[in-house]
C-alpha cells in the first residue's frame, strides 16, 4: 500500500480550513456589519498580512546583515586578516548567490519564450556557415621525403654506434693490459719479499741504530748549547746588575745590618701609634749610640722617612 496517496488530500484540506478560519477571524474581527463590510474586512485583512510578511522580511534580512556585521567586526578586532577573508567569502557567495538567481530568472524567461515561439532554436540551421573538412591523408611526396630523412638518421646512428663500439674495445684492452701490468708488479714484490726478508730486518735495525744514535748525538749538543746560555745569561745578569740605591736617613748608615734595625724599630713604633717623642725614647733605649746620633744629627730625614712608613701602613 502506498503511504503518499494521502498526502496532497491532506495538505489541500489543511489550506483550505487554513483560508476558512482566516477568513472567519477577518470577519469576526472587523467592526463593519454587512456583506460588503465583511468583503472589505476580508480585503483589509489581506493587505495588513502581506504588509506584515513583508516588514518581517525586511527585518529578517536587516537582523541577519546586521548579526552578521557584528560577527566580522568581532572577529577582525581579534585578527583583522581573518576578518578581511570573512568578509571577501561573504561578498563572494552572495555574488554567486544573486548570479544564479539572474541566471535562473534569465532561463525561465527564454524558456517561455522558446515554448510560446513557432520554431525552436535548436532546429535552426546556420547555412551561411561554411563546411570544411581537413585532408586526412598526406601526399605521397611528403611520405617520400620522410623516408628519406628516416634513412640518413639510421645511418648516422649505425656509424655513431660502430665509432662507440670501436672506442670501448679500445678501451677494454687498456684496461686488460693494466691489469697484466699490476698483476706483474705483485709478483715481483712478492718474489722479492720471500727472497731475503732477514736481510731486509737487518738493514731496518742498522739504520735505526744510525738514527737512534743520531739523536743521542744531537740531544747532547741541544744540552751543551742550552748549558753555555745559561751561563752566559748568568754572567750578563751578574754584570748588568743595578745596585741598590739607598736615600734618606738610611743612606748615612753604612750598614746593611743597622739599616735594617733601624727600618724595624721604625714599623715598631709606627704600629704601635707612638709620638715622635715617644719613638725617639725607644730609638735611644733600643739603638746603639753611633747610630742614635745619626738619627739626632738628621732629624728631618728621620721623620720624612717615619713618614713613608706611616704610608706604607695606612
Amino acid at each position: 500500500m502506498n503511504r503518499n496517496i494521502f498526502k496532497n488530500p491532506l495538505i489541500q484540506s489543511a489550506l483550505i480550513l487554513l483560508a476558512l478560519f482566516y477568513l472567519i477571524v477577518a470577519i469576526a474581527s472587523s467592526p463593519s456589519h454587512g456583506f460588503f463590510g465583511g468583503i472589505l474586512a476580508i480585503i483589509v485583512t489581506c493587505f495588513k498580512t502581506i504588509l506584515f510578511l513583508f516588514g518581517l522580511s525586511v527585518a529578517l534580512v536587516f537582523s541577519i546583515a546586521v548579526l552578521i556585521g557584528i560577527f566580522i567586526a568581532a572577529v577582525s578586532l581579534s585578527s583583522p586578516e581573518n576578518g578581511k577573508a570573512m568578509f571577501k567569502t561573504l561578498q563572494n557567495k552572495l555574488a554567486v548567490y544573486f548570479c544564479s538567481m539572474k541566471k535562473r530568472a534569465s532561463t525561465c524567461v527564454t524558456k517561455g519564450k522558446e515554448h510560446h515561439s513557432d520554431t525552436p532554436a535548436e532546429t535552426k540551421i546556420d547555412k551561411a556557415r561554411p563546411i570544411t573538412v581537413s585532408p586526412a591523408v598526406p601526399s605521397s611526396s611528403d611520405d617520400h621525403n620522410r623516408m628519406t630523412n628516416l634513412e640518413k638518421h639510421n645511418a648516422d646512428l649505425r656509424s655513431d654506434l660502430n665509432t662507440a663500439r670501436t672506442a670501448i674495445a679500445t678501451m677494454q684492452a687498456e684496461i686488460n693490459e693494466l691489469k697484466d701490468h699490476m698483476a706483474g708488479k705483485t709478483e715481483s714484490a712478492a718474489d722479492s719479499e720471500t727472497e731475503s726478508p732477514l736481510e731486509r730486518i737487518a738493514e731496518q735495525s742498522e739504520t735505526i741504530a744510525a738514527l737512534t744514535a743520531r739523536i743521542a748525538q744531537l740531544e747532547g749538543q741541544q744540552n751543551e748549547a742550552f748549558q753555555t746560555m745559561r751561563d752566559e745569561l748568568a754572567h750578563l745578569q751578574k754584570k748588568t746588575s743595578i745596585p741598590e740605591v739607598i736615600s734618606g736617613i738610611l743612606s748615612y748608615i753604612d750598614s746593611p745590618a743597622d739599616r735594617d734595625t733601624v727600618t724595624e724599630k721604625i714599623e715598631e713604633a709606627v704600629s704601635r701609634g707612638m709620638t715622635y717623642n715617644q719613638a725617639d725614647t725607644l730609638f735611644k733605649n733600643s739603638l746603639p749610640p753611633e747610630i742614635y746620633k745619626i738619627l739626632t744629627d738628621h732629624p728631618r730625614l728621620t721623620k720624612d722617612y717615619i713618614r713613608s712608613v706611616k704610608k706604607k701602613f695606612q
